[in-house]
């Protein structure tokens, strides 16, 4: 079973509108406040590469950003979120092939029209197939977006898999930078293929503690793309947190007992 849940979902409504020490979820959109300009960032940053990196400071809620703020304007966009976490237990099975699982998960789901994966059919075969395109219930062509939450764990969960995590960094950056995977160059020259190496219909996002940023960064001579395209989340000012409390709880406080509730908090951060 692929870990890709943080939590067992909490049903949020007018009387309970925050999920206490868990994230937003995508069905909690509705209560996800204060992070308008940098929900709205980050998907100008999508639009542009294929990789946008995303990090901050373990507590800020990139999760819920992800989630409640970014997975609503995607599908607005006729992007497909496919949300990873991956799962590094020894038994999960090759990292790649988890990404893979969760994409099918991810089309069935969301009954999105679409080819099936072909026996042995690897994940960048698949999105380098020019004929695969994917529909949306509603008729519209839609562009996967992996999105890897939580990626620092690649170098502590991780760790106890060197060459798991090894095979993972090539078969990412194949991906990312468009490269035949070496394991296929031989195989597609003998058979004619008629994929498309120029294509690439999808995008990715890496979200992960900006104490990581240096491991990562390592990365950039297989993956030149994470030195580009970066978001550092922030700290919300006082009129965001104001209106993560107001708005997001406005049937339970007023104006001034809001005002009073960051008050409360940014003096206890300051302690």
């Amino acid at each position: 079973m692929i870990k890709y849940q943080t939590r067992e979902h909490i049903d949020l409504d007018i009387e309970n509108p925050w999920p206490g020490l868990h994230e937003f979820n995508e069905q909690d959109a509705d209560y996800f406040n204060g992070r308008v300009e940098e929900t709205a960032a980050l998907a100008r940053l999508i639009r542009n590469e294929t990789l946008t990196v995303l990090f901050g400071r373990s507590g800020l809620g990139k999760t819920s950003l992800l989630r409640a703020g970014l997975f609503p304007k995607l599908r607005q966009q006729h992007l497909l979120p496919v949300y990873i976490r991956l799962d590094y237990s020894m038994d999960s099975g090759p990292l790649i092939e988890q990404v893979r699982r969760r994409f099918i998960e991810e089309l069935e789901n969301g009954h999105v029209d679409h080819q099936d994966f072909s026996d042995g059919e690897t994940l960048w075969e698949y999105l380098h197939q020019p004929e695969r395109e994917l529909w949306s219930s509603t008729n519209e062509l839609l562009t996967p977006i992996f999105i890897f939450d939580q990626f620092e764990e690649i170098f502590t969960l991780g760790a106890a898999k060197p060459e798991a995590v090894k095979q993972f960094r090539a078969d990412l950056s194949d991906l990312i930078e468009n490269r035949i995977p070496g394991s296929l160059v031989e195989s597609l020259e003998q058979s004619g293929s008629s994929l498309d190496f120029r294509i690439q219909h999808y995008k990715m996002l890496l979200s992960f503690r900006e104490d990581y940023l240096p491991d990562i960064e390592n990365w950039r001579n297989e993956i030149s793309a994470v030195m580009r395209n970066r978001m550092r989340l922030m700290p919300m000012n006082g009129r965001q947190a104001y209106n993560a409390v107001f708005k997001t709880g406005k049937n339970l406080v007023n104006e001034e007992v809001s005002r009073n509730i960051v008050r409360f908090v940014a003096a206890a951060q300051e302690d």
